[in-house]
Parts: structure tokens; C-alpha cells; sequence
């Protein structure tokens, strides 16, 4: 199977609006919001200075845009996997020693998507490093 997202338009859509430079935290498709977030902030500004992508997946297959995220000027990225020992990424979980060594817990917005238990532990964990809850931005699922 073969995941491939066209460089068509894509407006973002859902909870998550891009309020500023951050962290966009994202577990599989999770990521689908951030897409279009991430390319209309490029198209607007030249450069994604100030943002980064911390993407988990099961393996680096799973990996959709990875050379668009790679190639987007600024953008900083993290990608991990669950279920590869070893690799060209990270193979960790999202938790709390992960995110500790790829944040600044004083600067930026962190937006969270994936899977509803990710999104908790991930909030909690921002929250346990010292992230105010108001710059926590994550899908509105009620």
C-alpha cells in the first residue's frame, strides 16, 4: 500500500488552527490536520521557523510527506517508531523522557492529534513538563 498526499490545496479543517510557531505533535494520521497547517504557514511566511514536527508512527513506512516535512524550509522534524527496533528515526514512544528532550517547555504552542489515549498522555505529559494548558491546542473531540 502506498501513502501518497498530492501538493494540492488543502484547507485545514477541525479544533486545530494554527495560533503560532510550536510544536506539532502527531501520532499516525494524526498528522492530516497539521498538513495543511503546515503548508499555508510555509506558503504565507517563506519559512517554518519556530515549528516542529514530532511524528510518530508503527514503522518508517508508515511515514506519509516525510520528504515534503524534511524539505519544508524551518521545520524541524522528529520522527519516531513503535515497532522497529531500529532504523533512520527515533524508535520511542511519545512520553514524557521523549518530549523532555525535543521541547522548550517556556516557548510555543504545542499542538496534539492522534488517537484520544495519545492525546491524554501527551497533554499530561506538557502539562508534568511545565506547559501551560492554554497552549495546549488538540482536536475537539465532543
Amino acid at each position: 500500500m502506498s501513502y501518497e498526499l498530492t501538493l494540492q490545496k488543502i484547507e485545514p479543517w477541525g479544533a486545530i488552527h494554527d495560533e503560532g510557531p510550536g510544536y506539532f505533535i502527531a501520532g499516525g494520521a494524526g498528522v492530516t490536520p497539521f498538513i495543511a497547517i503546515l503548508r499555508k504557514r510555509l506558503e504565507q511566511r517563506g519559512t517554518l521557523k519556530d515549528c516542529t514536527l514530532i511524528f510518530s508512527n508503527q514503522t518508517e513506512k508508515d511515514i506519509i510527506l516525510r520528504d515534503e516535512f524534511e524539505g519544508m524550509e524551518g521545520l524541524t522534524t522528529v520522527f519516531t517508531v513503535t515497532d522497529e527496533k531500529q532504523g533512520s528515526v527515533q524508535t520511542a514512544l511519545i512520553d514524557k523522557t521523549f518530549l523532555s528532550r525535543h521541547i522548550d517547555p517556556e516557548t510555543g504552542h504545542y499542538y496534539v492529534c492522534g488517537p484520544e489515549p495519545l492525546i491524554d498522555d501527551i497533554s499530561a505529559a506538557l502539562k508534568d513538563l511545565g506547559v501551560d494548558e492554554d497552549r495546549i491546542v488538540i482536536e475537539d473531540l465532543d
